[in-house]
């Protein structure tokens, strides 16, 4: 309802003025709406499916694969020591190996050449463990014959003593034992890890085919930047969109 509004003696026409407690619509909204804040909201956009690495599975094993060299080192040095020195005096020998440098040494280098070998072969094919089972065991027996060399004061002897103590470790039959194990297991191991990254890449191949499908398809797969909300007089919250296609 309206009240008339009288004009004066210059004959003005009347003019209307709302009653009290009356809202005129479209002025109110139109303030509201010309004071509206607009508030962007960031959402996370999706991404295509990433490939996994196999380097953690790898270091697993490697971990799994150095106790089993371990174990399979000592019996077999326990076994050739049995051999070569059979008598009373077997147990203090066997004894004496299981606490030396002998089999300790290889065991924490086929560790180290294990974790890296597996750190770069990551998904690799079956064929790169069985070069890498050859590099594994050239590092564990050489590295093997310097750190044992070391061992034995190598800086203060002569020439000649280092060559003649580098002879005598390269035909130890545990160093050349050692050397063997490396190569079969990370072989053998290494099969079981080009396995599993042969899986992680065909589960990635299947699901980028779905997100590309999908895209194809209109799905959305990255909203767009456009889309906000605004803030409008009555305190409410109301979305806006750019019009772009929403698939369901």
């Amino acid at each position: 309802m309206t009240e008339p509004l009288r004009g004066g003696a210059d004959g003005a026409e009347p003019v209307e003025r709302p009653a009290p407690g009356v809202r005129i619509p479209g002025d109110s909204d139109a303030a509201s709406d010309e004071g509206s804040l607009a508030v962007p909201t960031l959402e996370a956009s999706p991404r295509p499916p990433v490939l996994a690495s196999n380097r953690l599975l790898g270091a697993g094993v490697a971990l799994i694969g150095s106790v089993l060299f371990a174990l399979l080192l000592a019996s077999g040095g326990a076994v050739l020591i049995g051999v070569a020195r059979p008598g009373d005096g077997t147990r203090a020998w066997i004894d004496a190996y299981l606490g030396s440098p002998v089999l300790a040494v290889p065991t924490l280098l086929f560790l180290l050449a294990f974790l890296v070998h597996v750190a770069i072969a990551n998904r690799a094919a079956w064929w790169a463990h069985i070069l890498g089972g050859l590099v594994v065991a050239a590092t564990v027996y050489l590295g093997s014959i310097g750190v044992l060399l070391l061992l034995q004061g190598a800086l203060q002897m002569s020439a000649q003593g280092v060559v003649g103590a580098a002879l005598q470790l390269a035909v130890n039959p545990a160093l050349v034992l050692a050397a063997l194990l490396a190569r079969e297991l990370v072989l053998w191991l290494g099969l079981g890890i080009s396995r599993s990254g042969a899986r992680s890449a065909r589960r990635h191949r299947e699901a980028l085919a779905r997100f590309e499908q999908a895209r194809l398809d209109g799905v959305p797969q990255r909203p767009v930047a456009a889309d906000h909300e605004s803030v409008d007089g009555s305190g409410e919250r109301t979305a806006s969109f750019d019009g772009a296609p929403r698939g369901g």
